[in-house]
């Protein structure tokens, strides 16, 4: 997933440097013809609504996978370093509750609605 972020967040400041659209234009927009511009400044736009998808996509896992798995993976990603257990944990470790579930796929759903509905483009 870092990859895929990494790669859109790539194409959307590379696309914003050549586009323009109506009064804004990237720095280098001079350097393309004026069709090329216009095309860059919508598939900027494109890639603009994929990454708030894939970001939101990737809150998404985090939590569900928090949840479900009883593990604070955002300390993990922070600090780089992860709690592994000596043993089996799958053995020990009780069934998720499918209320954590439920309270993940709501929280994701208000998350992308927001994202959705309530950012700019």
């Amino acid at each position: 997933m870092i990859l895929t972020l990494l790669t859109s967040l790539i194409l959307l400041v590379g696309t914003g440097l050549f586009a323009a659209d109506d009064g804004d234009a990237g720095p280098y927009a001079i350097l393309v013809a004026p069709n090329t511009a216009d095309a860059l400044s919508e598939i900027h736009e494109i890639l603009y609504s994929i990454l708030l998808f894939l970001a939101a996509l990737h809150i998404f896992g985090v939590l569900t996978d928090s949840l479900l798995g009883r593990e604070n993976l955002v300390r993990a990603m922070w600090t780089g370093v992860k709690r592994v257990a000596n043993d089996d944990p799958a053995a020990d470790a009780p069934e998720p509750s499918i209320w954590r579930l439920l309270v993940a796929l709501i929280l994701a759903a208000i998350g992308l609605a927001a994202v959705i509905w309530g950012a700019p483009v």
